[in-house]
């Protein structure tokens, strides 16, 4: 006797296996999209520390610090949408790795230690909330005309 078609046992296991494979599918496409956007933000934040190091090279050596440093939202298009992200910067002598504040005039020196700190936000995750990311870096300046 031949059979035709397929058993009701046959049709449901084949419906699981494309259903897992459909949830394995999406699981993965979710955790690329949100890899994606993580290195996004942090490149993004390294294009902000570099400008940031831009800004510091052009400051002349003992002036008060500019308050337009403090704050970045470079207008980026993802996906066809304008989107503006939005970077907190901080830029601060550093005492514990030898800063002493003559950078932006606080007092006198030649050389100081800056910390560069580049901070954003983003969703975490579990897509419950979000969290601070934050990129850091020291940068040794000195007066021109120091030794």
């Amino acid at each position: 006797m031949r059979r035709r078609g397929l058993s009701l046992v046959e049709a449901v296991v084949a419906v699981m296996v494309l259903a897992t494979g459909g949830l394995a599918y999406l699981s993965v496409a979710r955790t690329s999209t949100r890899a994606a956007s993580q290195s996004r933000n942090y490149a993004m934040a390294s294009l902000v520390a570099q400008n940031v190091i831009e800004e510091i090279g052009a400051h002349i050596y003992g002036q008060p610090r500019p308050n337009d440093w403090l704050e970045f939202s470079p207008l980026v298009i993802i996906e066809g949408r304008e989107s503006r992200l939005k970077f907190e910067v901080s830029v601060e002598s550093d005492p514990e790795a030898g800063g002493n504040g003559s950078f932006f005039g606080d007092a006198r020196g030649d050389v100081d230690i800056l910390l560069v700190k580049v901070a954003w936000v983003e969703p975490k995750p579990s897509d419950q909330g979000s969290r601070r990311q934050e990129i850091s870096f020291h940068l040794p300046v000195r007066r021109e005309n120091a030794l």
